[in-house]
């Protein structure tokens, strides 16, 4: 009885997850919009960076093509997956569609953040790419398809779907998923430099941060929970990706609080109170030249 209570609370912890991971690239959209409206002339402020919005968007590329070379396998795919997992030959299309939607959410947030007033926007996001990004990014580029031409271009076998150095066809699939978990790795830490650089995070979103955070401490409880029913510790740690995962969003998590909360906390509120001073003097100018227009023809202000 209790395992079974277990194993639906390690459920139920990892299914919310799952939906906070959905629901963080709409939290950051609509943090962006909000900051648009409420400091419409900061654009010199530091919010998300372009590296961030370049390496999302190349790993949700990477992880939809592993997707749907999987769910729409081949004949030559499936027969690779076969011999090379025979004591479960059939592919679990069910737990690859699982990332599904979290690339679609991610691609439709930053679709939100770029194509509305595209002029705008970039200067809002500061767009510029950094030489991390660049460099990551065109690494990536050329892994992914070195691989790929290796395994299935460079003296292919049809009859064993061999390539050159022995890779197969399967594995220039699997080194996709990879290069994108590599990238929603590396995607942050263009930011963690950027707001050295700038010396502040007033724009940077944290409720986004906070999003990421209570999923990966959902995922580490569904583990825990999962353990525990099968009176196995050891099963804390896996799958060891997930594991990394909970690990590395918490470190890193802790990284963007540490400079927003306390390394810049000073220079964010500063600069705050210039920009609401501001605001508050263009509002002001606003109210006169209106009230000028209307002694000009003639109306009688109000009040």
């Amino acid at each position: 009885m209790l395992e079974s209570v277990l194993t639906v609370c390690a459920q139920m912890w990892i299914a919310g997850g799952y939906a906070l991971e959905i629901a963080a690239p709409f939290v950051l959209s609509q943090h962006i919009r909000q900051t648009r409206r409420d400091l419409p002339r900061a654009v010199d402020l530091q919010g998300i960076s372009a590296d961030y919005l370049l390496l999302s968007a190349q790993s949700c590329v990477y992880r939809l093509i592993y997707i749907f070379a999987y769910v729409f396998p081949s004949s030559l795919l499936a027969q690779q997956y076969s011999a090379r997992y025979y004591l479960a030959p059939d592919i679990n299309k069910f737990r690859i569609l699982s990332a599904l939607p979290y690339c679609l959410s991610t691609l439709a947030a930053l679709a939100l953040i770029m194509l509305p007033r595209f002029t705008s926007v970039s200067l809002q996001l500061r767009l510029r790419f950094s030489t991390i990004a660049k460099f990551v990014s065109g690494t990536a580029f050329t892994a992914t398809m070195a691989i790929y031409l290796l395994a299935t271009r460079v003296k292919f076998d049809p009859a064993t779907g061999m390539g050159f150095w022995g890779l197969f066809y399967i594995d220039a699939v699997d080194s996709l998923k990879g290069v994108a978990d590599c990238l929603d790795c590396v995607r942050f830490w263009p930011q963690v430099v950027i707001n050295w650089e700038e010396g502040n995070t007033v724009a940077f979103d944290t409720t986004y941060l906070h999003a990421l955070l209570a999923s990966a401490a959902c995922r580490g409880m569904g583990m825990l929970l999962a353990a525990l029913a099968q009176d196995d510790m050891r099963l804390a740690t896996r799958p060891a990706g997930t594991f990394f995962y909970v690990i590395y969003i918490t470190l890193l998590c802790g990284v963007f609080y540490y400079q927003s909360y306390w390394v810049y906390r000073r220079e964010n509120a500063r600069i705050i109170r210039g920009f609401t001073k501001r605001a508050e003097e263009d509002g002001n100018e606003d109210m006169n030249r209106r009230a000028r227009e209307e002694e000009t023809i003639g109306l009688m202000p109000l009040g």
